[in-house]
């Protein structure tokens, strides 16, 4: 489920305090834009701790600001990440966003809010291939994220991590949604459920 921003435009600094924490701050144009808004900055900053083992991790990252630049539409987003390398081959990720926009014409109330909690855990098979099991709940309080209204939405996922090639991943994995919206949340309207399985193609340069 989509709950935090993917991409961002701007500038973002970082600062090593110490060996084990560093802080990070900075300008962007808002969640996901390249190309419109630009008179509408948001800043984004942060920190992320690293155990002195470097087993476990965590980081804690915010997004503050108008969307529009023409009204007073303030978005906030707040992502946390905590991981846990459990031995060599099993690794363990816990993720948290929680999101909320005011004056949001598509939402029945003055502020939208949602927020979600993803878990990870993959195994390491080898140096090249790896697999990994995904479990995902996100609350469209407001129900403006979705089309379906105020809902929970749940996704379960597996999948695997193969690199062919130093810089070629290929990563392919069978899902399962639902949700316990008022009205059927997938197929244009017409499930409460839906299976997917797709495969992606990630080239590091």
């Amino acid at each position: 489920m989509k709950s935090s921003p993917f991409t961002h435009t701007g500038v973002l600094l970082s600062y090593p305090i110490q060996s084990d924490l560093t802080v990070y701050s900075g300008a962007v144009t808002g969640a996901d834009n390249f190309d419109r808004q630009f008179g509408a900055w948001s800043y984004l900053g942060g920190f992320n701790w690293n155990s002195t083992d470097k087993a476990a991790s965590f980081g804690l990252f915010v997004l503050n600001g108008d969307v529009s630049e023409t009204i007073d539409d303030n978005l906030t987003y707040i992502s946390t990440v905590f991981q846990y390398q459990i031995n060599k081959c099993w690794r363990y990720v816990l993720q948290h966003d929680r999101g909320w926009q005011d004056n949001d014409l598509g939402a029945n109330t003055p502020t939208a809010d949602w927020y979600s909690i993803v878990q990870y855990l993959t195994y390491a098979i080898d140096e090249s291939l790896g697999a990994g099991l995904r479990a995902e709940w996100f609350r469209d309080q407001n129900g403006f994220r979705y089309s379906a209204g105020e809902a929970g939405y749940y996704a379960v996922t597996a999948g695997l991590n193969w690199k062919p090639l130093r810089r070629l991943a290929v990563r392919p994995e069978v899902r399962y949604d639902w949700a316990d919206s008022t009205s059927p949340a997938f197929n244009r309207g017409m499930k409460d459920d839906q299976f997917l399985a797709g495969a992606d193609f990630v080239i590091q340069f």
